[in-house]
């Protein structure tokens, strides 16, 4: 990697950095001060908020210190982003062994050189998801937000509230966070803009079946689907390089989404639709390698 090259893919580093700093305090803000504020959670329920992303970017650190890992996009990074899209019902405990599941794997390939194309941050977060169902402790409300008295305004989901993973909440630090990233050249912004027009596309046929308007406006302005489609799909390791298999990634993705999201659930489809659109990319990248060496073969003949 030449200097340069590095120094930019460090400064793109740096931004997310900065970027997961604010959804850390909004979401310290949000999940942890406003229902202790308010009566709805304890001081325990209030350090334990603030626990997950020095527990998520401890085990980076360990993991990084273990591996001698000095890559750009290291444990330090994906533990961190790993806590900030989990549900806030998870039990710390289990956070952490998913977390350094997640890591020790990751580690372990990238030390053997595998290429490993297949986004395991998504894979380890729905089944940590299934876990959290099947023990009937899957939510991503706060206790506040779970009481029968509260409820966000439209104007509260514009201005940034939204119930999503507990520190990715932040419309607008989503909106801007794009906006910056757009001007970087390694950001894959290409995959933001395709996927997030089509999916949007099929949102507004469906809600014109569905003449509910009010479903479009707060699925639109989602921060699940908004902040996984800006940091996670377009993530370097678990995404396509070229303009081809980008564009293909892109529209499976945002083909998908709606669907995924109508038969699961609005927290969860656009990972699982990240996760296909990922696998199927990556299938259809290895069948065309295939035809390709088949066809220099014949060539060769």
């Amino acid at each position: 990697m030449s200097r340069l090259h590095k120094k930019i893919n460090n400064s793109l580093t740096f931004k997310y950095y900065i970027f997961f700093l604010l959804f850390i305090l909004f979401g310290l803000y949000k999940n942890g001060l406003v229902p202790f504020i308010h009566g709805y959670s304890n001081l325990k329920d209030l350090i334990m908020v603030f626990l997950y992303p020095l527990l998520g970017f401890g085990l980076g650190v360990f993991f990084d210190y273990i591996y001698h890992n000095a890559e750009i996009f290291n444990s330090k990074f994906f533990g961190l982003l790993y806590i900030m899209i989990l549900p806030i019902s998870t039990n710390i405990l289990l956070t952490a062994i998913f977390i350094s599941l997640y890591l020790f794997i990751y580690n372990e390939l990238a030390k053997r050189k595998i290429n490993h194309s297949i986004n395991l941050i998504v894979i380890f977060k729905l089944l940590l998801g299934g876990i959290l169902g099947l023990f009937h402790s899957y939510f991503y409300e706060n206790a506040l937000e779970s009481s029968s008295n509260f409820q966000y305004s439209f104007l509260d989901l514009l201005i940034g509230h939204n119930i999503s993973g507990i520190f990715t909440s932040n419309i607008i630090i989503i909106f801007i966070a794009f906006i910056i990233l757009c001007f970087d050249e390694y950001y894959k912004k290409e995959i933001v803009w395709y996927s997030l027009g089509i999916y949007i596309i099929n949102l507004l046929i469906y809600t014109v079946f569905k003449e509910n308007l009010g479903f479009f406006l707060i699925h639109t302005f989602s921060s699940t689907i908004l902040f996984a489609l800006v940091f996670i799909a377009t993530l370097s390791y678990y995404s396509p390089y070229t303009k081809k298999t980008i564009f293909l990634y892109s529209i499976i993705l945002g083909l998908l989404i709606l669907p995924c999201s109508i038969l699961t659930n609005f927290y969860e489809g656009v990972y699982i639709a990240i996760l296909l659109a990922n696998l199927l990319s990556i299938g259809i990248f290895l069948l065309n390698e295939k035809w390709k060496i088949k066809l220099n073969l014949k060539r060769n003949k």
